[in-house]
């Protein structure tokens, strides 16, 4: 196999596992939203604040890299660490309310910052962003 089978053999071994990652960004994406949504609908709406923000920017954020994930772009190491700590972030702040839906969008980015983990470690091994064949 030459070194250009190689890299295309790594990336589909990226991409299939991606697949689980771009799923559970979307989500994510959806339970923050409601979230947020039901939040604007607490009667201490000022108690929500923070939890409001939180939702908002974690949601952009895994939207962008769901898409960004679908496409070849191969430097996405970076994106995906700064989604974990955003999906981890996210969940610590919704854990702090008692509401439903807040319960239900913390165990969401949970597992969202579990499978940007696992894709990360699976990333990072697979030496993609540093083959200067692809592309």
């Amino acid at each position: 196999m030459n070194s250009l089978d190689d890299t295309l053999k790594k990336l589909e071994t990226f991409m299939n596992n991606s697949k689980i990652l771009i799923e559970t960004l979307n989500n994510c994406v959806v339970q923050c939203n409601r979230c947020v949504d039901a939040c604007l609908d607490e009667d201490d709406i000022a108690s929500m604040v923070d939890c409001i923000r939180a939702n908002r920017v974690c949601a952009e954020i895994c939207g962008t890299a769901s898409k960004i994930l679908a496409t070849t772009y191969k430097d996405v190491g970076d994106l995906i660490k700064y989604c974990h700590r955003l999906c981890m972030s996210c969940a610590t702040e919704c854990e702090k309310h008692e509401h439903q839906h807040c319960v239900e969008c913390a165990e969401a980015c949970r597992k969202c910052a579990a499978a940007c983990k696992d894709t990360l470690v699976k990333y990072e091994t697979s030496n993609i962003q540093q083959d200067e064949n692809y592309f």
